[in-house]
């Protein structure tokens, strides 16, 4: 219950941007955690982490923080625990620009989250790998996922990320000069 307590309040003073309180209690959790010997609780507290370094922008701590959190959720078998460690690895890497070092990330993310079936996941993944794709130059394969993002939208009801795949397409549409696509797609939104 300590180690919830301390990540909780680590959260709140993190969304606060209330940096040193949330990384202090973010290391108690994670202290408290290795205490108890708990796997999970070590990994959620470590994914924390990375979030903290994440928002502070220090972004390659972020991603050590995150792959040891992966690490961990994969020794004790935590399929959600690893495809949400893997996304956030590949949120980074695109934001860094390193698409080519994102794909992987995302793919795997992607593969656990299909399996579990946890559908604003996967749409959120689709997303990811079209954004890593499309940064790549990947067009076809960026709009494969979008494409698909976009119907999986449509048929649960996603509005929201509806538009974020059809603003996908379009820039894809303009990238491959075809603008009446473009339009349509904007215009469906």
């Amino acid at each position: 219950a300590k180690t919830n307590a301390y990540r909780n309040l680590g959260i709140v003073y993190d969304v606060d941007s209330k940096g040193d309180s949330a990384l202090i209690y973010f290391t108690q959790s994670l202290d408290y955690a290795i205490l108890l010997d708990s796997k999970q609780e070590i990994a959620m507290s470590t994914n924390n982490l990375g979030m903290y370094h994440w928002n502070k922008g220090l972004l390659g701590q972020a991603v050590k923080y995150f792959i040891d959190a992966k690490a961990i959720h994969e020794a004790i078998n935590d399929t959600i625990g690893m495809s949400s460690s893997l996304n956030n690895v590949c949120l980074i890497y695109n934001e860094l620009n390193q698409s080519q070092k994102a794909v992987p990330y995302c793919e795997a993310a992607l593969t656990f989250r299909r399996a579990y079936r946890d559908t604003m996941e996967i749409l959120q993944s689709l997303n990811n790998l079209g954004i890593a794709k499309e940064h790549l130059g990947h067009w076809k394969a960026s709009r494969k996922h979008f494409e698909e993002g976009l119907a999986l939208s449509q048929f649960q009801g996603f509005e929201h990320m509806k538009d974020e795949f059809l603003a996908g397409l379009s820039n894809i549409h303009i990238l491959e000069g075809n603008y009446t696509l473009a339009r349509q797609a904007i215009h469906q939104g």
